[in-house]
């Protein structure tokens, strides 16, 4: 559908509505992406602070001259970097925030699908706008970086800290698996949903363990030998002021199995002393995907330390 800016304009501003500002996918036009949910692109962001911040360190900290007009030139030439998205949907009664926001959710998952089919690209959300009939709400998600902290008590624990990222990287060159299971690594903390994170990180372990996988030995109890942990409920995470058990390998083995095969999750997808997970798994998947990436970096680390003398 093409608009005039006038009905544009009458689409943006009609209340109630709950709307998505995307970044890093380029689209020509508006257009609806789904019956409901309409998408319109936005100017770029551009890279002005990337430009001066390279600059800066370039003249500043490496003592190299660079001119004004370079700089002005390279902001030009990345001007339209990060292009922007809105996707906008209506509800037919206007409600609280939150049951708009939940009420979205479902519609805004169909739209960001078709949205990535259309662009080809890698979509964030950074922000929600809210227009109530007679108010509005908004709220803004910048990147988080995870700024993790290594805190060495002495300069020799640093100095091993670091033989062992070397030996690591050494051992990627030599081992394909290694190097694989470091790719996948990069994939899974690059992803933005925690779902295909948990998927990503089990990837990284059944790398990892390919050794293992002899005489019969399949995925999953390859990934327990390599970790040197037993079949059963090693694992807990709190839900709902509820402490839940589980097989933390089994059952990402298995979520892995069902999604990568285009199904669902049932409760008949996990043993029955499994089956308290699903509920995290549905609404707070990030905790799974936290447990599974501090294992991961566990896993890693002592690859990376068994060859040291």
């Amino acid at each position: 559908m093409f608009f005039s800016n006038e009905e544009l304009d009458r689409h943006i501003r009609r209340r109630p509505s709950v709307q998505l500002i995307c970044v890093g996918g380029f689209l020509q036009q508006p257009m609806f992406v789904t019956d409901d949910i309409l998408a319109v692109p936005l100017s770029a962001i551009g890279s002005r602070d990337l430009v001066t911040l390279i600059a800066d360190y370039v003249s500043m900290d490496l003592d190299i001259p660079i001119s004004v007009n370079e700089v002005e030139d390279y902001k030009q030439r990345w001007k339209n970097t990060s292009p922007a998205i809105a996707l906008i949907w209506h509800p037919i009664h206007d409600t609280g925030t939150k049951e708009l926001e939940r009420s979205a959710d479902i519609y805004f998952s169909r739209g960001k699908r078709n949205l990535s089919l259309i662009t080809g690209d890698k979509i964030d959300i950074v922000g929600t706008i809210i227009l109530h009939d007679d108010d509005h709400e908004y709220k803004l998600f910048p990147p988080q970086s995870k700024r993790r902290q290594r805190l060495w008590f002495s300069k020799e624990e640093a100095l091993s800290f670091q033989k062992s990222l070397i030996l690591l990287a050494s051992q990627s060159e030599k081992n394909k698996r290694i190097a694989l299971a470091l790719q996948f690594y990069l994939d899974a903390t690059n992803e933005k949903s925690e779902e295909f994170k948990i998927i990503k990180f089990y990837n990284v372990l059944e790398c990892l363990s390919a050794k293992f996988k002899k005489d019969g030995v399949g995925s999953r109890d390859a990934t327990r030998k390599m970790l040197e942990v037993k079949g059963g409920q090693h694992w807990s995470v709190e839900y709902n002021g509820v402490k839940i058990t589980y097989d933390l390998i089994a059952v990402t083995g298995k979520f892995r199995d069902v999604l990568m095969h285009g199904s669902k999750i049932s409760k008949n997808t996990f043993s029955k002393k499994d089956r308290g997970i699903i509920d995290v798994l549905a609404f707070e998947p990030y905790k799974i995907a936290n447990e599974l990436h501090q294992t991961v970096d566990n896993a890693l680390w002592k690859i990376a330390n068994s060859n040291i003398a």
